[in-house]
């Protein structure tokens, strides 16, 4: 969840100078904001030291929406702010952002237009194969994309929703997140309309009270997509994949569709297509299912395997779970693997790596690839508690002789972009002597130092 942070506003009813976003919605914080706006005032993120000779850094503009007055970073400014901070984003060189080409996400004020390989109407072309997204980008020498695909809108979500930060304390359940989760969603454009009118997220847990409004709600916004025409986004926890009588996939979320009245089922392609663009995460979902061992299991047993789901909502019969009331076309899905924070990690080596710095409290942040690309260089983790300045994580756990020159690839950029300033765990090699002892790597992290923030 985003942190509490301050801001500085010079408005008459604002008694210390200082607001907190945690305030937003009470009758004080509305009448500075509503003051501040009608004397076109601008606020200060005080998320960092102020700096006298920057007095623009870290600017807000207050906005309306829906006769509620907000705050919100100007375009292009959230790496200004810090990694905790709500209004932060991440630099296009520290997040997978920087795969796609400048129009594919545009901040235009406070919200976000996205581009996307699918669109929002119903029978819209829908672009399968990623690859045909990209375009050699020989500025930067890397490949680019012109659309996001599904996993990139799921990454996009979490990023903005800050599930991919630690701040060393006990994380709430994803049923507390859901709300944060559908306001990031509020902010992203999509073929015309907010995202949030068209998303369904799923989340395990929750009181009975609360999961029959949420049940309300999905109807709801089914109904408005059949008879717009439009596609729905559902977002939810996986249980399984399995075959109807039919032989058509049908995807079970750990929250069971079957209370929702809602059967999501796809085509055998596209099922194919997961089962190798996905395999590592579906296969450790497999074994866990099954009762098998696996090093994702070992280090975290109730990691989780999120969805975002594309589909074509049409009315059923229903009469039950073989006949529900709704029935959803997958037509694009994406898939990522999260510890039981509800962090991402691209490998198990990741998670081991995750769980000791869950266990020791330390702040970190795990950046997003949003893509499948390897072209981008990325830290596997950000430590955030060593100063003001972020430290990198890194990982290097493949055998292949061909890894060797991603390796160096990466140190040219630790080197070029931290001047060499990073931590490295070799968990396998090529080389035997080179495998280091993993309590051992750890002893070698950096200590936390005093709050900035």
């Amino acid at each position: 969840m985003p942190q509490t942070h301050s801001v500085k506003l010079n408005a008459v009813l604002l008694k210390d100078g200082v607001l907190r976003a945690s305030s937003k919605d009470t009758e004080f914080a509305q009448k500075v904001l509503k003051a501040a706006k009608m004397t076109n005032e601008s606020g200060k993120c005080l998320c960092k030291p102020v700096e006298p000779l920057r007095p623009k850094l870290r600017q807000l503009s207050v906005r309306s929406r829906s006769d509620k007055y907000h705050l919100a970073r100007f375009p292009n400014t959230g790496d200004q702010h810090h990694p905790r901070c709500g209004f932060y984003a991440a630099p296009s060189d520290l997040s997978g952002t920087g795969c796609y080409v400048p129009d594919v996400r545009e901040e235009q004020g406070d919200r976000l237009r996205i581009q996307l390989n699918f669109g929002r109407a119903i029978g819209e072309n829908v672009d399968r194969d990623i690859l045909v997204n990209a375009q050699h980008d020989a500025g930067r020498g890397r490949a680019r994309y012109r659309r996001m695909t599904a996993l990139g809108l799921l990454h996009e979500l979490w990023e903005a929703s800050k599930l991919n930060l630690f701040t060393g304390f006990h994380r709430p359940s994803l049923t507390a997140q859901r709300e944060v989760l559908m306001d990031a969603a509020s902010n992203v454009i999509w073929g015309g309309g907010a995202l949030d009118e068209r998303l369904i997220v799923i989340a395990p847990g929750g009181s009975e009270q609360g999961r029959g409004a949420e049940i309300q709600e999905s109807h709801g916004t089914i109904d408005q997509a059949i008879q717009a025409n439009e596609r729905i986004v559902i977002v939810g926890a996986l249980r399984e994949i399995r075959e109807s009588r039919y032989g058509k996939p049908i995807i079970a979320l750990s929250e069971g569709l079957a209370n929702y009245e809602i059967r999501l089922q796809a085509l055998e392609p596209l099922k194919e297509f997961w089962e190798r663009r996905y395999h590592s995460a579906l296969h450790a979902h497999a074994c866990r299912r099954g009762g098998i061992e696996n090093p994702y299991i070992s280090y975290d047993p109730d990691f989780w395997i999120f969805g975002l789901f594309v589909g074509e909502p049409k009315r059923g019969e229903g009469r039950g779970e073989k006949s529900p009331r709704y029935v959803i076309d997958v037509v694009s899905g994406g898939f990522m693997l999260t510890s039981s924070e509800y962090i991402p990690v691209d490998s198990s080596h990741e998670i081991r790596l995750l769980r000791q710095l869950v266990e020791s409290e330390r702040e970190f942040l795990k950046p997003l690839r949003f893509e499948d690309t390897r072209d981008l260089v990325l830290p596997d983790f950000l430590l955030l508690d060593v100063g003001e300045d972020s430290y990198p994580l890194e990982v290097y756990g493949m055998r292949e002789e061909t890894y060797q020159h991603r390796k160096a690839e990466k140190e040219r950029y630790y080197q070029d972009k931290f001047a060499g300033r990073h931590w490295a765990w070799v968990a396998d090699s090529l080389v035997r002597s080179e495998v280091q002892d993993f309590h051992a790597a750890c002893q070698m992290l950096p200590g936390k130092r005093c709050d900035l923030a």
